[in-house]
């Protein structure tokens, strides 16, 4: 099976959101978080919300980046759409757009120290959103696991 680069399914994200999650939770609960998030997992996460926003500005009929395939861009736009659905968000582009670049740009912000009071609400429902998109990865991943035809019949 051929993957074009920037395809995903929510499987895809699968280690990345089980990294955040666990990180952001932890910098809820005031734990000492340091180096338990690798950089690769950040520099992920920031590729993911790049690639909804992507989605989003093709389907408006925006300038969109030539780096960033046209349909990594739409998949990874439906997912995010189905995570926010399922954990009760507004799923309006308008609503998608505005939430994922506030989460990008908190985790900017976000230290191994702490998470700064201005930002608790959005960590904590940038927790729900990777828990979510934890599960339906978890789900993608089992459901693949028991559907795939390697071809050897």
């Amino acid at each position: 099976m051929t993957v074009s680069p920037g395809m995903a399914s929510p499987s895809s994200w699968l280690l990345v959101a089980v990294s955040l999650a666990e990180y952001l939770q932890g910098l809820v609960d005031k734990k000492d978080m340091t180096g338990l998030v690798p950089k690769a997992a950040m520099m992920s996460v920031q590729r993911f919300f790049e690639y909804v926003l992507h989605g989003i500005a093709f389907d408006r009929r925006q300038p969109c980046r030539s780096d960033i395939p046209v349909m990594a861009g739409i998949s990874n736009f439906t997912i995010a759409t189905g995570v926010f659905f399922k954990i009760g968000l507004s799923t309006s582009q308008d609503e998608v757009a505005a939430r994922i670049s506030k989460y990008s740009e908190v985790l900017k912000r976000l230290t191994e120290k702490g998470v700064p009071p201005e930002d608790k609400d959005t960590v904590k429902e940038m927790i729900l959103f990777f828990e979510e998109l934890w599960e339906q990865g978890d789900r993608d991943h089992v459901e693949k696991f028991y559907t795939d035809d390697d071809g050897d019949d």
